[in-house]
């Protein structure tokens, strides 16, 4: 076999893998014992007694943006759960009386997103993880807020609004105005570029930092940032949506077809339930 060919197989060998460990730790997640091994890896992003709020969702659901806003927005560091992707993250913030908000996403924008950022991801897979997520938190909509992704990215100030009305918070709402979303994706670009103050950043999500040590950690770094790909950015961008475009006829195939009404059935009941809270307060619909 020459080099080429052997660099060819071993590639392959871990592309198979990863895509291997990814189901596996998707089927994980569901259950309770996922986040005694999170918490190891995730720390104060696990759920606990201390939390005072749960961000989380499905990966590629405007958690991210969630969490960077709603954090920017308060007026002192709050304790948040995020960023586990897993059912049982959900599930036990509910036992323990946490206030929990859900982003959901619909599943083609989801499942594309994810397989353009995790290319050994399957559309297949990616459509069973997001079926399987969203049933293993279905049953526990009545306790928790749901805000599908255009409210989310748009109307973050009405979503917490929800949250405090649900839960008798007061927590402080993000103004989406083009500034603070501006200051947003500039430190969603900063965490994805995994700088040497990241955990700084880290501690800041979980509500144990502020937004000046981030900054401090940032003044103080003269070297260059590694940029990052076009495929894991997490903003918009022309080079990702050429892509979906590409991938929509694979998402379509007609062998796919039961797996994607299982996906949408789940994200429909779910939508469902946040359009209940939303008139409930009062709040126009958002419509995609």
């Amino acid at each position: 076999m020459s080099l080429k060919g052997g660099r060819r197989l071993g590639e392959h060998a871990r592309v198979g893998a990863r895509h291997v460990r990814w189901t596996v730790r998707s089927r994980m997640a569901e259950h309770p014992a996922y986040l005694r091994v999170a918490r190891r890896r995730h720390g104060e992003a696990v759920v606990s007694e201390e939390t005072e709020l749960v961000i989380d969702g499905f990966t590629r659901a405007a958690s991210t943006f969630a969490v960077v806003a709603f954090q920017l927005a308060q007026e002192r560091p709050v304790r948040v759960g995020h960023h586990l992707h897993a059912p049982s993250q959900i599930i036990r913030a509910v036992r323990l009386g946490v206030p929990t908000l859900l982003t959901v996403r619909s599943p083609e924008d989801t499942v594309l997103s994810l397989v353009i950022r995790e290319p050994y991801v399957s559309i297949s897979q990616g459509l069973t993880a997001y079926a399987r997520f969203h049933e293993r938190v279905l049953p526990y909509r009545a306790d928790i807020v749901v805000a599908d992704f255009p409210e989310v990215t748009a109307h973050l100030d009405r979503v917490i609004g929800r949250v405090n009305g649900r839960y008798g918070t007061a927590f402080t709402p993000f103004v989406p105005s083009e500034e603070h979303v501006r200051e947003c994706f500039e430190l969603i670009e900063m965490r994805a570029r995994r700088p040497p103050w990241a955990g700084t950043i880290q501690r800041f999500l979980s509500g144990l930092a502020t937004i000046d040590a981030v900054r401090a950690g940032a003044a103080a770094h003269t070297g260059e940032l590694p940029a990052v790909p076009e495929h894991r950015a997490q903003r918009p961008s022309a080079y990702k949506e050429g892509r979906k475009a590409s991938l929509r006829s694979e998402y379509n195939a007609p062998r796919l077809a039961r797996m994607r009404q299982r996906a949408e059935s789940a994200h429909a009941a779910l939508v469902a339930s946040a359009g209940a809270d939303r008139s409930e307060a009062g709040i126009p619909l958002i419509r995609p």
